[in-house]
């Protein structure tokens, strides 16, 4: 079954999240079961290999005194544990609205895990939660993350080749018209450098235009 036509996709919960509004939505379009051996708090992509933990942001901190915000040490164990067992993993952290105290709690966090493998997204509610783990879901998994990744070789191959063809047609010392009719006619190096004489005619160069390019390109450049 392909990618695209795949209803339900298999996700795995923490039964702590049994009867959150996350997990109902999630049951509308997937196949969830739930486990108690798996981090509290957290959905698991089998087929992607990703893993979410869903907390609201206020539950992660500890606060003596107005003020003195700090990370809850429960918070930074399980988290820890968390990024410990899944190579691919994400924290939702989840808050009505993100203002001042919010964005500090999220930065405490990013702090903290700045140079791990962690990543951090905010969120506002169920629904919006159930669209970020979807998607990066789908986007990660086989065939999806091969056709993407196939995309940017192939722009950065363009890309590359491109920039290549250009720095060499410049070796030529051609004015930017002969350059520009060069690089349109035959495309690449590699074209360029096995082309004929006649082949480099019929790109609209003159005689000694192309005199000029294959003498180069036998190395007589004097």
């Amino acid at each position: 079954m392909s990618l695209m036509s795949q209803d339900h996709w298999p996700v795995i919960c923490h039964t702590s999240l049994e009867s959150s509004d996350i997990v109902k939505l999630l049951q509308q379009e997937h196949k969830v079961r739930f486990s108690s051996n798996t981090e509290e708090d957290t959905c698991i992509f089998p087929l992607s290999g990703i893993a979410f933990m869903i907390m609201p942001l206020k539950n992660t901190i500890t606060q003596s005194q107005p003020g003195d915000v700090k990370l809850h040490e429960n918070f930074l164990q399980r988290m820890d544990r968390f990024i410990h067992v899944h190579q691919k993993c994400y924290f939702l952290a989840l808050a009505a609205i993100h203002e001042r105290d919010e964005l500090k709690i999220f930065s405490l966090i990013q702090q903290k895990y700045f140079s791990s493998k962690l990543n951090l997204i905010p969120i506002h509610n169920a629904r919006e939660c159930l669209k970020v783990m979807t998607t990066i879901a789908k986007v990660t998994c086989k065939p999806m993350n091969k056709v993407l990744q196939d995309r940017l070789d192939s722009m950065l191959e363009i890309y590359t080749a491109d920039s290549t063809t250009t720095d060499v047609i410049k070796c030529f010392n051609l004015p930017s018209h002969e350059s520009l009719v060069l690089k349109d006619g035959l495309g690449s190096v590699r074209n360029i450098i096995k082309a004929s004489k006649d082949e480099l005619l019929d790109c609209s160069l003159d005689k000694d235009v192309v005199a000029s390019i294959q003498k180069y390109i036998k190395g007589d450049s004097k």
